[in-house]
């Protein structure tokens, strides 16, 4: 029964792709994990494939409640660019939730390094699988950031943004012009002040 209602909530091409019935019973588990809610599931494995040369991939398996697919969409690519991945193929697929006005998305994203990062360390699976999770509510600054300084991991790049944005709000009292949160977050992007607020991060973990 369980499975029968999974199934009238796909369309049939995601029914009859190239997809073990293992997966698809692991894919309907992130579906009832996330429906009716705002949870996100993620799942990172390693395949073994061969294609253009390169044989180090991963399938990321995203399950999102109560979904906007293209807003999320664009936040997970700038997080796997910015920890030096590239997405080489996607599957979307949107399922009906009778519970949320919005549907579930379903996505598949085959990743690779990209080619400047080819000798880079690929972030584990448990971290990838905790910041997508938090992908949904996490300000674009932060991605930006870990981005632009790959020194930087992407939780103390959130404390450091999140500081910033509080520190705003007594600093422009001082000098509304100087203190704008454009100008705070230029500052913080020289490497001077940077190390310094990263250290404050690295504190306040």
């Amino acid at each position: 029964e369980s499975l029968d209602g999974f199934l009238r909530q796909c369309a049939s091409d995601y029914v009859v792709a190239k997809r073990s019935p293992a997966r698809l019973l692991e894919q309907m588990m992130y579906y009832r994990s996330v429906a009716g809610s705002d949870d996100t599931e993620v799942n990172v494995e390693e395949v073994d494939l061969d294609l253009d040369g390169q044989s180090d991939r991963w399938l990321v398996t995203i399950a999102s409640g109560n979904a906007q697919p293209k807003l999320q969409m664009g936040k997970i690519a700038n997080y796997l660019g910015s920890q030096g991945l590239s997405i080489r193929r996607v599957y979307l697929d949107l399922m009906e939730d009778e519970r949320n006005a919005h549907p579930v998305m379903m996505l598949r994203l085959l990743v690779a390094r990209t080619a400047d990062d080819s000798d880079a360390p690929v972030p584990c699976a448990d971290t990838l699988s905790a910041d997508v999770k938090k992908l949904k509510w996490i300000d674009d600054r932060v991605i930006k950031m870990a981005d632009q300084h790959r020194s930087l991991d992407f939780g103390r790049a959130e404390i450091i943004v999140a500081l910033a944005n509080l520190v705003h709000g007594p600093l422009s009292k001082r000098n509304r012009h100087a203190f704008t949160r454009d100008e705070l977050f230029r500052l913080l992007n020289k490497t001077e002040h940077l190390k310094i607020a990263d250290d404050i991060a690295r504190l306040f973990i």
